[in-house]
This record gives structure tokens, C-alpha cells and sequence, in this order.
């Protein structure tokens, strides 16, 4: 009888270490080849190869030196062959050309990437989804992400200045957030270049005409 006990506790342990939900995850967004009437850059086999070995390249560097699950989603349609059979690393690849041709800002399409990474890995699973563009590296990334606000809703690496009335955006690479606020991005993806959108409330005011997908997270939670 004593060992049946101590066999269903073990049975309970090994159970609990499978199956207990999980805190973080690391979702790394690319897109190996880009689309010229999109991206407005030549789309070509030298620029796509260099951005390949951008992604590979920060992907080793992940798997080398972080324990945090990792995802790749890729809006080109490239699977990443180089990691097939490798089990730290999860991937999904996706053509967004064949979602939809219209698009001609970036944030709508990356949302549109993270949407489909969110259900096809079943991210809901996890507490926070740390977003990070694909070619950066961010040296000790657990360490900053176990020491994260565990209460917080996002986590935004991004900066705003005034200038002249005017308000400039910096670019983030690292975009957090609680996972069951998912619906954020539904909102984002569904934002098209048109007067009465987000996207020419940010133009207004930014005067580089950057548009990345914090200043319509801004935007969005403040209305």
C-alpha cells in the first residue's frame, strides 16, 4: 500500500510539472521576403538571404542563452528548415499575401501575425506573450522578464517626446502583454490607411511618418 502512495504522488508531480500554466513566452515576429508594394523596398534573393542570417543569427543566440519557450511566426511563407527537429524552438509560417494584398502599413500586418502565432501554438496557455521583432537580440532576457510587474497588463519598451506640440514616437522592439488581451489585436489588424483611422491620427503626429504598432496601442487603450 505504501508504495502505491508513494507512486500516485509521484504520478500527481510529474503531472503538475506538464501540465501547470505556464508564465511566459517569447514570440520573435520576421519576415524572411519582403513584399515590394508593401514594404516599399526591392524584394530579392541578396536581401532576402541577408535577412535570413539576421533572423538565424538572433534565433541561435535565443536558444543558446534563454530558457523561456520560444516561437517564430513568419508573414513570407518560410519555415525555417534549419530548426526542423530541433525541440527549443517552436515555428509557424504564414504568406500574408495570401490573407490579404491591400495592406500598406506595417502594424495591422504584424498584428495579423501575431493573431495567427496566438492560435495556431495556443498561446492562451500562457500568462504574457513577450513580442520581439525578429532581428533583435535582447542579452538577458529571462532575467528582465522574471522581473517583470507580474500584475501589469503590457509591457511597453517605448518613448515618446514633445516637441513643438508635436509627439515623436521611438520605435520598440519589445512589446509585452497579459495573453487573454488578445483582442487588442483584433482591433489592430482591422486598421487600414484611410483619413478617419488611427493610422492618420498617428501621422499627425509624427513627423517622421514611422509607424510601428505601439503608437496604435496608445491610442487604442486612451480612447
Amino acid at each position: 500500500m505504501k508504495y502505491i502512495v508513494v507512486l500516485l504522488l509521484i504520478l500527481i508531480i510529474l503531472y503538475n510539472c506538464c501540465y501547470t500554466r505556464q508564465l511566459t513566452c517569447i514570440l520573435l515576429t520576421t519576415c524572411v521576403y519582403l513584399n515590394k508594394d508593401i514594404h516599399n523596398m526591392k524584394r530579392d534573393k541578396n536581401d532576402a538571404e541577408y535577412r535570413k542570417k539576421q533572423y538565424i543569427d538572433v534565433i541561435n543566440l535565443y536558444i543558446k542563452h534563454s530558457k523561456t519557450p520560444l516561437y517564430v511566426v513568419d508573414s513570407s511563407g518560410y519555415s525555417f528548415p534549419e530548426y526542423k527537429g530541433n525541440n527549443k524552438i517552436n515555428i509557424f509560417s504564414y504568406d500574408l499575401n495570401s490573407v490579404y494584398n491591400g495592406y500598406t502599413n506595417k502594424s495591422p500586418m504584424e498584428a495579423i501575425s501575431i493573431l495567427k502565432a496566438y492560435n495556431y501554438f495556443k498561446l492562451n496557455r500562457f500568462d504574457n506573450i513577450v513580442k520581439i521583432t525578429g532581428k533583435y537580440y535582447i542579452p538577458n532576457i529571462d532575467r528582465y522578464l522574471n522581473n517583470m510587474d507580474k500584475n501589469a497588463y503590457y509591457y511597453v519598451q517605448s518613448v515618446y517626446q514633445e516637441n513643438n506640440n508635436k509627439y515623436t514616437y521611438q520605435s520598440t522592439e519589445i512589446f509585452g502583454f497579459k495573453s487573454n488581451l488578445i483582442w487588442l489585436f483584433y482591433k489592430i489588424s482591422l486598421l487600414y490607411d484611410d483619413d478617419s483611422t488611427i493610422q492618420y491620427k498617428v501621422r499627425s503626429y509624427n513627423k517622421d511618418k514611422t509607424i510601428t504598432i505601439e503608437p496604435y496601442i496608445a491610442i487604442v487603450l486612451n480612447s
